[in-house]
């Protein structure tokens, strides 16, 4: 679900992986997210190693940058994903709930 002008748009997406099926998704509520570089690694070792996703992107047009961190690599990307999203569509407006 994304939040936009105080409406709730339920949307869904699907694709090679969890970051295409995002754009898609996206694309269906509106956003452009284009993503244009993406890395992560490890920032610790061991069973609770935590990894740092780092990703440049394009939102509606304006290039951004969004990084997170998790000890789970798919919610790091989330979390750089919603960075960037926040970055790219903050102008004063509503911004992506941060993940708990």
């Amino acid at each position: 679900m994304v939040t936009a002008g105080g409406s709730v748009i339920p949307v869904s997406g699907s694709g090679n992986g969890p970051m295409s099926a995002l754009t898609v998704a996206l694309g269906k509520a509106g956003i452009r997210f284009d993503i244009l570089d993406y890395s992560e690694h490890a920032v610790s070792e061991g069973a609770v190693a935590v990894a740092a996703c780092y990703l440049r992107s394009r939102v509606d047009g304006r290039e951004v940058w969004g990084v997170g961190m998790d000890t789970s690599v798919l919610t790091a990307m989330v979390r750089a994903a919603v960075s960037a999203l926040n970055q790219g569509l903050d102008r004063g407006g509503e911004r992506v709930p941060d993940l708990a």
